[in-house]
């Protein structure tokens, strides 16, 4: 994969997953922030293979901002976990992969309708990824600043794989000893 790639040794490699769903996917929002910080990291867009399908608009914004682009339905996620530094996710079961793997996550901040008049009426309402979101680090597409001050920081890849620990007991260790 680092060939496949062209991944450089010595940049953090970002592995993104944006979640197939229209607006509830960082792509729009995301696309342009992050091909500004593309020079600096390695990312690697992983975007769900119905997206190539069914969002051909968004694969368009990916192409137009030079990512690399995982367009192989067939890869080993495991593979792609293992080469990235951290995960970047907006929604979806990526976060649990990730944590079940012990890798660093941060999120991508997009609508969820947690203001909806209804607690109930968010499609997100009750969902595990909104507790994941309460626990590890959310960013805008306003805040790359802050993203990249993360990604630079060793003190933020200790307290996040810290975290992502207490998460691993929290959704995937069984109380009893047994596996998830």
């Amino acid at each position: 994969l680092r060939h496949e790639f062209n991944i450089t040794e010595s940049k953090k490699t970002l592995l993104w997953m944006p979640t197939l769903g229209g607006e509830y996917s960082s792509i729009p929002l995301f696309a342009k922030p992050l091909a500004a910080i593309s020079k600096k990291y390695n990312i690697i867009v992983r975007p769900h293979p119905l997206s190539f399908v069914q969002e051909k608009d968004f694969i368009g914004l990916l192409e137009k901002f030079n990512f690399i682009i995982d367009r192989s339905s067939l890869r080993d996620m495991n593979e792609l976990f293992g080469v990235a530094d951290v995960i970047l996710a907006d929604n979806g079961g990526t976060p649990f992969s990730a944590i079940f793997l012990g890798r660093n996550v941060i999120f991508l901040d997009v609508p969820d309708d947690l203001d909806a008049s209804s607690a109930g009426s968010s499609i997100f309402s009750g969902s595990s990824v909104m507790e994941l979101k309460k626990h590890l680090p959310v960013v805008s597409n306003h805040e790359i600043e802050r993203l990249v001050t993360m990604l630079d920081s060793e003190a933020f890849y200790q307290e996040n794989s810290e975290c992502i620990e207490a998460q691993v007991k929290e959704y995937i260790d069984s109380h009893r000893g047994g596996g998830a």
